[in-house]
């Protein structure tokens, strides 16, 4: 087992993903959007990864910010994994809401913004040096360990509200 170290959230536990040559380039930063003007669809505007959390417990990191609610109302990824921390929006909740820094919220009675959940990205020092695997990205020891935050802090970028990543 390998620890995963996430600053400002907690230490997990999360299945070894070993080293590995990677393949073919890294996406470390912002590729060209195309908007989508879904609330639910996000792009990362400079560095960064959103976490995803598989159904066996492991962490995967992606620059793929198609998201949606799943049945049981958690924020999760076209795959179904679900976005880590994980983010519960209420069976029924109205006008939802996303900040460039990652605040999800959304209306009550009143038209007032309730905060839901706050998104995490996370970078590495050497992201150049993730094993890549699809839309997936893995830890590799060359890649060092997630530096994690809230969008626009530690050197990463913001979150874009209805836009994909081509």
């Amino acid at each position: 087992m390998r620890r995963l170290l996430l600053p400002v959230l907690l230490l997990i536990t999360a299945p070894m993903f070993g080293c590995a040559a990677h393949g073919g380039a890294v996406a470390t930063s912002a590729a060209a959007r195309h908007a989508t003007d879904r609330t639910l669809d996000l792009a990362i505007d400079g560095d960064g990864y959103f976490i995803v959390q598989t159904a066996a417990g492991g962490f995967l990191f992606t620059r793929s910010g198609e998201m949606a609610v799943s049945t049981n109302g958690e924020m999760v990824n076209a795959d179904g994994y679900r976005l880590y921390p994980p983010i519960a929006i209420p069976v029924g909740a109205k006008n939802i809401t996303i900040t460039p820094d990652g605040a999800v919220r959304r209306e009550v009675e009143g038209g007032i913004a309730e905060l839901v959940g706050q998104i995490v990205l996370s970078r590495f020092d050497h992201a150049d040096q993730l094993e890549k695997d699809g839309v997936y990205y893995l830890p590799t020891e060359a890649s060092g360990e997630p530096i994690t935050g809230r969008p626009n802090t530690k050197g990463l970028g913001g979150v874009r509200v209805g836009e994909l990543e081509d």
